[in-house]
């Protein structure tokens, strides 16, 4: 059986400040928590940046890819590309929810295997801990 995947770009971009650290961050990493929620049961949101610069992951409902770039200590994330599953309900917010978070710029620091992101006012968009 073949599966078909329509990719999409996707107008967003993010900007981490990264906090007490000149290297970007590594690896992969799972969401824990999303605008202070904990995740649906269901559903897995994940996100992995690879050494050459390129950002990918599972949103919750589709997956995504796309590109960043880390210079004077900051990391932004590129556009996107996404495939375009129609998941229904809960499942289908909340990665809007993600994706959007990715989007605004934030502060990032990484602490005891958790990645922990800030809007520009400081308020919690996310936290993740690493998968690896």
């Amino acid at each position: 059986m073949l599966k078909t995947f329509r990719f999409t770009w996707i107008g967003l971009s993010a900007s981490f400040l990264m906090a007490c650290s000149n290297e970007p961050p590594q690896g992969a990493w799972q969401l824990d928590s999303l605008l202070g929620d904990s995740l649906l049961k269901e559903s897995k949101i994940t996100l992995e940046f690879a050494e050459d610069e390129r950002v990918f992951g599972n949103s919750g409902c589709n997956q995504y890819t796309g590109s960043y770039r880390f210079t004077d200590g900051k990391l932004d994330v590129g556009q996107l590309a996404s495939t375009k599953r129609a998941c229904v309900g809960p499942v289908m917010e909340q990665e809007t929810k993600f994706l959007k978070a990715l989007e605004n710029s934030v502060e990032f620091k990484e602490q005891a295997g958790q990645m922990l992101a800030y809007d520009a006012d400081g308020n919690a968009l996310f936290v993740m801990s690493s998968a690896e």
